[in-house]
């Protein structure tokens, strides 16, 4: 990624943390970590493979709720661009872009796609997604749970996240994204 005086929220979403950072240039400004992620958020709230309304709708309340420590201090504090830096990122985008849900990448529309896929799957074990790898079947619930507690710091909703230009093994999020309870 270039160099810019923008300030950047970068979320790297990974099997047993979330790392939140505000950061401009080569200077970190704010720095959080929870310890819960992808793998973790799976075997938590869908250890037997089972993935149902009420499981997903208690995984995001209580994100929501680890996220509030510090997401209205990290709102006020703003950012111009997000990026997403995760192998959870590439996962999700080369979900939504294979199955055709999206051709920007990650953007609420598509998680909110492959959500109801999960849903109807009902099960890891009867998962079947276009880009989805063998290896992530098994813990792939728990990633779109973090990816749709989004608000944005002005409020509004927009694309989560877009692939485009950006290198193989990150996904570039629109301003705002990655923060909050909405």
């Amino acid at each position: 990624l270039p160099l810019t005086d923008e300030k950047r929220l970068v979320v790297d979403i990974g099997g047993g943390s979330t790392e939140f950072i505000i950061g401009r240039g080569y200077e970190a400004l704010e720095r959080e970590s929870l310890q819960v992620g992808c793998i973790a958020s799976t075997l938590r709230f869908f250890e037997d493979g089972k993935i149902t309304s009420r499981r997903w709708k208690q995984a995001q309340s209580e994100i929501a709720v680890e996220l509030q420590q510090f997401g209205a201090h990290y709102r006020e504090r703003g950012w111009s661009e997000a990026i997403g830096s995760s192998g959870t990122m590439k996962a999700i985008g080369g979900i939504v872009q294979a199955s055709g849900w999206s051709d920007q990448g990650i953007t609420a529309e598509s998680l909110a796609t492959l959500r109801e896929a999960l849903l109807r799957a009902g099960s890891t074990e009867q998962l079947s997604l276009p880009g989805l790898s063998s290896d992530r079947v098994g813990v792939i619930a728990g990633a779109p749970a973090w990816c749709s507690i989004d608000a944005n710091s002005d409020g509004s909703r927009h694309p989560v996240a877009t692939a485009n230009d950006v290198p193989e093994d990150r996904r570039r999020l629109r301003p705002g994204v990655g923060i909050g309870t909405s």
